[in-house]
């Protein structure tokens, strides 16, 4: 999907790791991404790792874990941080 699309726009409430998983990989690959956050009702444009680090802390703790544990995205959130350096770099 990421490839593909020329943008996304994810619906997320909290605890699904497959939709933090759908950011990463459309960030990944350069796509702009709005996510509805379903808890708070409001919508956030990620640009950057940061922005997303800030969203993922407005989940449960609990949940944080969760989908840490299936997906990682501590650790690719940093990759993802590199990534994005490296194709700034000129």
């Amino acid at each position: 999907m990421a490839l593909d699309a020329d943008y996304g726009f994810v619906l997320w409430h909290g605890k699904s790791a497959g939709s933090i998983n759908n950011v990463l990989d459309l960030m990944k690959n350069h796509k702009a991404v709005v996510v509805y956050y379903g808890p708070e009702k409001t919508f956030h444009k990620l640009k950057n790792v940061s922005e997303v680090q800030m969203l993922l802390r407005q989940c449960e703790e609990s949940d944080y874990r969760t989908v840490n544990n299936k997906i990682h995205f501590v650790s690719r959130l940093e990759d993802l941080r590199r990534s994005l350096q490296s194709s700034l770099s000129l």
